[in-house]
């Protein structure tokens, strides 16, 4: 049996005008200031429907949380000609007929997690103040990112916010945060290998909610004992610690590093690591032994996103192993380098997530000043941004176009080991591991410019989003001078494969193919390797 669907499509819908209807608390030009329909154009169901849903956020900003705002089109005598009419319900009042305000804040399923990682992420929500509704998305937002507890969309789960006394005419609205703890900690064990790093053994301890001071209970060995076997010795403040001994073929990393994302419950960070790091190059063998420091800083308590850091490097770099015909930038660098590097940078970031971002934006601002046997600055910016382009009901299967883009530029006493290198994942994909720069006598020296971009595609291939699919086109250049003229422009698709027992980063599979390229440019079809959003 053949089912047969018959459209009528009838005249298009013009809009002529619009109105505001049923608002005593809010003026007409507060609430028009959010009409984006165009007069005289054809009606857009999505751009009205937003322009309500930014007129009830008006009036829940102000802490009337039951207000609604439907439009209504009412047509005129002239065919397709119609008035859009936003209809106002500002809901039940409290009897003081002042906007409702906060009122108790209950934590429920937080058997780990202190309270107060939790109070911190709430954006304009402490009791007695005005209640913003749309602070309820924010902040469920907000914990998700802590990457702490569990969220599995097929099954709804994820942390929630909300309100408890609806139906009572208290002005004070109690919230309700449930949360379920997720495992945070992670031991892998393994070998790997990677078409830019060779093959490596990896031993690496990552705790996403680490505790620094959460030491186990000393009132009884049965206590002790318990702490430790249960996963709450350490554990609880939301902190991070991340422990690697990763040696290998061609690369050999050794680091330390822990980090407080709010200080003393403060808006600034705190992280400090150290590390040992061996990486041996076509050109040279390179060898730095280090710490940093970093303190950031939330820019504005309205604008969580933007965030300020001040911190420093220091290291011994020692480049060694490089033959004899070098240009002579190899024989400026031989043996220890002393490097103490001050860094500045502004950050704004609003993806959902860090590994695999579906939504919002990345952009990074920074300035690096490189001080002790050399001095040179260096100033980047890099940017990306996530559109989710389809997606299922539930909210799984999205389609993610991501558009990525990085400017540097360095100074022309930039020694050889912190210049600028392309070519592989994440630069320029089918050209190999710092493949492409300018070159002296066919080595290659790197740039003290760059300008890179990326533009990808992701499909998932299976229901629970485990695997996806992508396309995607490189393009940019590193040079010796600020100029476009050595551009490259490369195309390619790959596989994003998740592996739980492998931790949260997926497996990356591309192959790239260079469409335009460079003498001396060195190719690579295919790479393999772990792939984090940025």
């Amino acid at each position: 049996m053949d089912v047969v669907f018959v459209i009528e499509e009838g005249p298009r819908s013009y809009i002529s005008a619009s109105d505001i209807a049923g608002n005593r608390i809010l003026d007409q030009s507060v609430l028009a200031a959010h009409d984006k329909a165009e007069k005289g154009k054809p009606y857009n169901a999505n751009v009205v429907q937003a322009s309500a849903r930014d007129m009830r956020n008006e009036y829940w900003k102000r802490g009337y949380i039951f207000a609604d705002v439907q439009p209504v089109l009412k047509f005129s005598d002239e065919p397709g000609v119609a008035t859009v009419v936003y209809q106002v319900n500002e809901g039940p009042l409290p009897q003081t007929g002042e906007p409702y305000r906060v009122g108790e804040i209950r934590i429920i399923g937080n058997t780990v997690t202190q309270d107060r990682v939790i109070r911190r992420e709430l954006v304009g929500l402490e009791p007695g103040q005005v209640f913003d509704r749309t602070a309820i998305v924010e902040s469920e937002r907000n914990l998700s990112r802590l990457r702490i507890f569990r969220e599995d969309p097929t099954q709804g789960i994820r942390p929630t916010i909300t309100i408890l006394n609806e139906n009572d005419p208290s002005p004070y609205k109690d919230l309700l945060i449930q949360v379920e703890e997720d495992r945070t900690g992670s031991l892998l064990v393994g070998a790997a290998f990677s078409t830019d790093y060779g093959a490596n053994l990896s031993i690496i301890l990552n705790e996403r909610n680490f505790d620094i001071f959460g030491f186990p209970r000393l009132t009884s060995w049965d206590d002790f004992w318990s702490d430790l076997t249960s996963g709450r010795a350490f554990r609880g403040a939301g902190q991070e610690l991340r422990i690697e001994a990763v040696p290998g073929t061609e690369v050999s990393r050794y680091s330390i590093s822990w980090r407080e994302p709010r200080l003393f419950d403060s808006p600034y960070s705190l992280g400090v690591g150290g590390y040992y790091y061996t990486r041996i190059f076509d050109e040279y063998t390179e060898q730095r032994t280090g710490g940093r420091i970093t303190v950031g800083r939330r820019l504005w308590p309205d604008f969580p996103a933007w965030r300020f850091h001040l911190g420093f490097r220091i290291e011994d770099v020692n480049v060694r192993s490089f033959p004899p015909g070098a240009p002579p930038d190899f024989f400026a660098v031989a043996g220890h380098n002393f490097v103490f590097a001050p860094r500045i940078s502004v950050v704004r970031d609003t993806r959902d997530s860090i590994i695999r971002a579906t939504a919002g934006s990345f952009l990074e601002l920074a300035y690096e000043h490189g001080l002790g046997d050399f001095s040179y600055p260096i100033l980047t910016a890099e940017g990306s941004k996530y559109w989710t382009v389809y997606e299922r009901p539930d909210g799984s299967g999205r389609h993610v176009l991501v558009a990525r883009g990085l400017v540097g530029w360095a100074g022309d006493d930039t020694p050889l080991y912190d210049r600028f290198y392309a070519g592989g994942f994440r630069t320029l994909r089918g050209f190999r591991f710092r493949g492409v720069g300018p070159r002296v006598n066919g080595f290659n020296v790197g740039g003290t410019f760059e300008a890179l971009g990326s533009v990808e595609y992701q499909i998932p291939l299976l229901a629970n989003d485990m695997i996806y699919a992508v396309a995607f086109t490189d393009f940019g250049t590193v040079d010796s001078d600020v100029t476009l003229e050595h551009f490259r422009v490369s195309a390619g698709f790959g596989l994003r494969i998740n592996v739980p027992m492998l931790g949260p980063a997926p497996i990356a599979l591309d192959w790239g193919f260079p469409i335009v390229k460079e003498d001396g440019d060195q190719r690579r079809t295919f790479f393999f390797g772990i792939a984090f959003s940025r």
